[in-house]
């Protein structure tokens, strides 16, 4: 008999909270106990996170810009300027 999904994760929590552990991420079917290829999730999870630190300082660059652009459309529209073209 299979174990129902809620006694899987029971039992994670418990061996996790005897580690040590404040926290922790459950994933897909390792959160339901199905997990069937763990050599392809951990590849897809380590791929995924270098793309994500691969482009974080260009994200952050985004972020940064468009900050700056609302912040200038502010200024611009306390200034009475509309800082659109026309």
């Amino acid at each position: 008999m299979e174990e129902s999904p809620e006694a899987v994760t029971a039992e994670a929590v418990a061996v996790l909270r005897q580690a040590g552990a404040r926290f922790a991420y459950l994933h897909g079917s390792r959160a339901s106990g199905q997990s069937r290829d763990q050599v392809a999730r951990v590849r897809w999870e380590a791929m995924t996170r270098k793309i994500y630190f691969d482009e974080l300082p260009r994200i952050a660059r985004s972020h940064r810009e468009f900050a700056a652009a609302v912040a200038a459309r502010a200024r611009n529209a306390i200034s009475g300027r509309s800082g659109t073209r026309t």
